[in-house]
């Protein structure tokens, strides 16, 4: 019955079944003994089942079962509470969107009398709100023109730069950006290069 293996036995019965001890100066495992193994106790029962080791394994069962346990239990109680969380807690926002508009309006009309009593002081006529946001409308519209020019002329010194690049590979002669405005201007399609 080489099939069946001995169930491992501790050192002190070991050297109990041997008719001696072992020797102080010895190796011996009894670091790894229990108190049962040291006291000369067999680890294992008649069931050959090792109980010093599986004890282990089932306060880690206990202790994972508990851990969801409370886990579920506050997601129900999450779940199932009645109100929000807001509720639960009073809370409420510091801020409404109704007061920071009114405070927005506010701040209009302070900054517009500011401006408006310099004016006052310097003999200028007084602004309306109506005159600013016309002006500003107007700023932001050459602002948003101006942007729109910057990009156009973006635009047009990549296509330049990819044209000459192409002219470069044919061995033609350069364009300058007046030279590929006109060309531009006249309607001259861009042609495609042959591959």
């Amino acid at each position: 019955m080489d099939a069946v293996r001995e169930a491992p036995r501790s050192v002190a019965a070991r050297g109990r079944v041997e008719g001696r001890l072992p020797a102080r100066d010895e190796p011996s495992d009894l670091s790894l003994a229990g108190p049962r193994e040291m006291a000369g106790w067999p680890a294992v029962a008649r069931s050959g089942v090792d109980w010093s080791r599986v004890g282990g394994d089932y306060v880690t069962l206990v202790m994972v079962g508990l851990f969801a346990a409370l886990l579920i239990g506050i997601l129900l109680l999450g779940r199932f509470a009645p109100g929000s969380g807001a509720q639960q807690l009073d809370w409420r926002p510091t801020r409404s969107a109704d007061a920071d508009a009114q405070a927005e309006l506010d701040d209009i009309d302070q900054m517009l009398g500011a401006a408006n009593a310099r004016r006052r002081a310097r003999g200028e006529p007084e602004r309306t709100e109506e005159q600013l946001r016309a002006e500003l409308a107007a700023d932001e519209g050459a602002l948003r023109a101006r942007r729109e020019a910057h990009l156009a002329d973006v635009d047009l010194d990549q296509l330049l730069e990819a044209k000459n690049a192409r002219r470069r590979a044919r061995g033609l002669p350069e364009l300058n950006i007046e030279q590929f405005r006109a060309q531009l201007q006249a309607g001259e399609a861009p042609r495609r290069p042959r591959s």
